[in-house]
This record gives structure tokens, C-alpha cells and sequence, in this order.
């Protein structure tokens, strides 16, 4: 099951507990993958990180054992940086509209792409991403039903939080219920789907957050670490760079033993954004009203799915599959 949080490491000696996973950002025109803003995306322009950038960055992410997502803009890498790539195991994000199809990549729609007809029709990855303005929030379902069979695994992502209202909730909720009974369809014919916001919460008994700053972190194109890439994007300071130490300063205040809030909840799934806590709080574990209104609607939602899953195990009258075969024997004498 793909999780909100990266792919744990698998290279030889990194230890499963401790060691972090990277997002680095390639291009300062990468699409955004979460709920924050790239200021420069969408422009169809490219900046990519420098060459000798990139490689101290891939020989840092060596020297540490992390396993690197490369976010990726509209431009296809030079050769030279598809060299430095293959040198370590990575998982890409690009955006829908790429150029190029790389085998294995996360897939991000952004709202310019879902709403040009017929790319939706034209997508297929295991994992895609489908970042959500919140005025198209009233036909989400309209969205996403047709692409549920185009994937394995899909993750929607809400843009313009900070400016949801009860009614928009609302609105959001309604559209989950329209999806669940999509899903529960999918499910009736054997179709495994994945929803982030609807099926995660479904196979959590604790908190399964974003934990940026926690088990992972960013690199910018400046070679510099950031919470996020939204900490970047919106002007944070750097909290290390790889020419130092990427232990990082009180960053055990992160972490959801020091969030009174977050704590007692029960809205596992939930990203529980330190990004948004701080932009719309001011406190990066003090979680903003919408986030947490909008998690437990979809709580609401995925016990709504489940009252849809109706897949009993039969009751059978043996203990023992030989006694079968002796029947079948038996029967044929």
C-alpha cells in the first residue's frame, strides 16, 4: 500500500528506523505534488539545478543511504543528469504533461491538465496524483470516477485550504460519498483502487502523517535542505545544506507527541501539513480548523465506503482440504 510517506529504503545497510527519505527538487519549475503553490509553475518555462549540484546531491544521498524522489518540471533531463539519476535508486514525480513517459514515475494533474478535454482519458500510472482547485471541488467526483480504473493507487490533493468554509467541506463530503460508491463498484468487480482520503484511514491503528521535517525532507536546486519543498517555494529559511549536517535544530518539536491537538485524534490518515499549520496558525504542530474538519469528513467518508464493502467469507464444512479430495474420489468411484 503506497502511504502518504515515501517508500522505505531498501539499499544494503540503511537502517529501516532512522534513516529519512529526500524530495529534490530538479527544476524550480517542478510541479507542485502536495497542497502548496509553486509561484513558477505552470509556465511551461525550466531552470534546472546545476549540474555539479547535482552531483554532490546524488553523492550525499549515497554516502546517507536516503531514497530520493525527483521532482520534475516540463523539461526532459540532459543526458549527463539522467546519468547522475541512474547511479542511485529513485522514484520520479512529473507532471502529466511531461514529454516524456518515464516507466514507473508518480503522475501529478495539476487543474490546468483535467481541464482540457481528453487528457484524463489518455493518463494510466500505478500512482497519480490529482491536485484539486477548490472551486472544481463540487465535481470532484465528476473527475476522478473516470480515472479510477487508469491507476492503482490515487492521491487527491486539496489546493486553497486556507480558504475553505463549512459549505465547501460540505460540498467535499458529498463528492467522497459519490466516489465511495464508485469504489465500492470497483471493488464488486475485483478492481483494487486506492484512494488516498478514503481508503488509507481503512488500514490505520495509528497516526500515518506526512512527518516532513520527521522521516523526510527537501533539497533545493540552491543544494540547501528545507521542511518542504513548500518551505522553499514560499521563502522559509534553510535548515542545513550538504556540504554540513542534516541534523536538524528542535525538529523533535514536529513530532506528534508535542501536538495536543493531533494527539488525541483518531483522523489517522490525516497529513496533518506542518506547511499549512504554520501559514494558517502560525505553529507548525497546531493544526488550522479546515484541516482538521476536512480529515474527519473523510473519516466519515471512508466508514461510508466500508458500509458498502460487502465481501463475507463463506462458512464451509470442512476443517481439512483432503477431505474434499476424498469426496471427489469417492463420487467418482
Amino acid at each position: 500500500m503506497i502511504m502518504h510517506n515515501p517508500p522505505n529504503p531498501t539499499a544494503a545497510g540503511a537502517s529501516q528506523t532512522d534513516k529519512k527519505h529526500v524530495l529534490v527538487i530538479l527544476d524550480e519549475y517542478a510541479s507542485s505534488f502536495c497542497h502548496y503553490v509553486n509561484p513558477k509553475g505552470g509556465s511551461g518555462q525550466s531552470q534546472l539545478i546545476s549540474h555539479s549540484t547535482l552531483k554532490k546531491v546524488i553523492e550525499f544521498l549515497k554516502f546517507k543511504y536516503y531514497t530520493p524522489q525527483f521532482l520534475f518540471g516540463n523539461a526532459c533531463l540532459p543526458d549527463s543528469y539522467e546519468l547522475e539519476l541512474s547511479q542511485i535508486e529513485h522514484v520520479r514525480i512529473v507532471p502529466v504533461s511531461h514529454p516524456k513517459a518515464y516507466p514507473n514515475s508518480i503522475i501529478v494533474i495539476n487543474p490546468d491538465e483535467y481541464r482540457v478535454p481528453g487528457v484524463l482519458g489518455n493518463i494510466s500510472a500505478e500512482v497519480l496524483i490529482l491536485r484539486i482547485l477548490k472551486q472544481d471541488v463540487a465535481r470532484l467526483a465528476e473527475i476522478v470516477t473516470p480515472i479510477l480504473d487508469k491507476c492503482k493507487r490515487l492521491n487527491i490533493s486539496l489546493v486553497e485550504i486556507e480558504d475553505y468554509n463549512d459549505e465547501d467541506i460540505r460540498q467535499y463530503r458529498k463528492q467522497l460519498d459519490l466516489i465511495s460508491k464508485s469504489l465500492a463498484n470497483c471493488y464488486k468487480e475485483k478492481q483494487a483502487v486506492e484512494v488516498n482520503c478514503l481508503t488509507d484511514r481503512l488500514m490505520l491503528r495509528q497516526m500515518n502523517n506526512c512527518n516532513a521535517g520527521i522521516t523526510h525532507f527537501a533539497i533545493a536546486p540552491d543544494g540547501r535542505f528545507y521542511t518542504c519543498p513548500a518551505f522553499y517555494y514560499c521563502g522559509d529559511s534553510s535548515i542545513g545544506d550538504i556540504e554540513g549536517e542534516d541534523n536538524f535544530p528542535n525538529s523533535h518539536l514536529l513530532d506528534i507527541k508535542y501536538s495536543p491537538i493531533c494527539s488525541v485524534c483518531d483522523a489517522f490518515h490525516c497529513k496533518r501539513c506542518v506547511f499549512l499549520n504554520k501559514k494558517l496558525t502560525l505553529e507548525v504542530n497546531t493544526p488550522s480548523w479546515q484541516q482538521c474538519k476536512i480529515a474527519h469528513a473523510e473519516r466519515d467518508s471512508s466508514r461510508f465506503l466500508l458500509s458498502m464493502i460487502d465481501w463475507p467469507i463463506p462458512e464451509i464444512t470442512y476443517d481439512d482440504p483432503f477431505i474434499l479430495v476424498k469426496e471427489k474420489d469417492k463420487s467418482k468411484g
